[in-house]
């Protein structure tokens, strides 16, 4: 069984996995070099749950075990942390006329859309969004990859809510930016693996700050949820070299849109104000 198989077959069965073969699942799709190299313990360890569960995991997918599911997977020598391997691997592997690849793409993106709205945790989605209606300010933080999704909800988010401001960083000045965070308030932060240092260490100290985190992450995150308030996870597979940002991006419209309709006045006094400003000369006349 080829490597491009085992993760399509991983997406194939994935409605019908238990809630821990999904975390396993979701380990698989997020972290395959992991898989390579690591032995059953080790990789039970890193998810959190038994070896048991592993061999159960595998056994679902055909294989007769944990070992089988990582020969299978090592024979593909897939080891492609760098972002060039990546792009290499991606070439070689896919081998795709042209023609199939544009809907290959959208369709990759449509999947990481679907199992991601049928994976929402939405106790964690509403105490999200009570959070972000009750905040007296909210940051929004996004590093590299990240960077457009936090400005985006921003920027949108701004026009109906008092008090947004992007943590940009412009000149390093993150912690200068974070610190004006306090008890009543927010942070909204956007962040995938492989994590940043530097973002990790903020949301340490913002933390300690007893600001409430928000954290919107790929399903690998297992190991974050005790740095924050609030966890929700996004399939963010690419189909080549990158991670994949649509799923996260359509999470933000619709948190925009909750937050909305809880205020809908303070929205409407906020989008007037923006339009009577923008109509000032901004826009080119028709």
């Amino acid at each position: 069984m080829q490597k491009t198989d085992i993760i399509e077959l991983i997406k194939e069965k994935y409605s019908s996995f238990t809630r821990l073969q999904k975390v396993v699942g979701d380990y698989v799709l997020e972290k395959t070099d992991n898989i390579v190299f690591s032995s059953l313990d080790k990789v039970a360890s890193e998810i959190g749950v038994s070896t048991t569960t592993v061999i159960r995991f595998a056994r679902s997918l055909g294989f007769a075990g944990y070992t089988e599911l990582q020969e299978g997977i090592r024979k593909q020598v897939i080891y492609k942390k760098s972002l060039p391997s990546r792009l290499n691997l991606d070439l070689e592997t896919q081998n795709l006329e042209k023609d199939h690849l544009a809907a290959r793409v959208f369709q990759n993106d449509i999947f990481n859309i679907q199992e991601t709205l049928n994976s929402l945790d939405m106790e964690q989605v509403k105490r999200a969004v009570d959070l972000l209606c009750s905040a007296r300010h909210i940051g929004v933080l996004g590093m590299r990859g990240a960077f457009p999704l936090a400005y985006s909800m921003a920027l949108t988010l701004g026009e109906v809510k008092k008090n947004v401001r992007l943590i940009d960083g412009i000149g390093m000045a993150y912690p200068e930016e974070a610190m004006n965070l306090e008890e009543e308030d927010v942070c909204l932060v956007y962040a995938f693996p492989r994590y940043l240092r530097m973002a990790m260490d903020m949301v340490r100290n913002i933390k300690e700050r007893r600001v409430r985190i928000i954290l919107v992450t790929s399903q690998a995150y297992h190991n974050m949820e005790k740095l924050v308030d609030v966890v929700i996870p996004c399939f963010v597979e690419g189909y080549s070299f990158k991670s994949s940002m649509v799923a996260p991006l359509a999470l933000n419209n619709y948190l925009i849109t909750e937050v909305t309709m809880r205020d809908r006045k303070q929205a409407e006094a906020m989008l007037a104000r923006t339009e009577e400003w923008l109509n000032r000369g901004l826009y080119l006349s028709e």
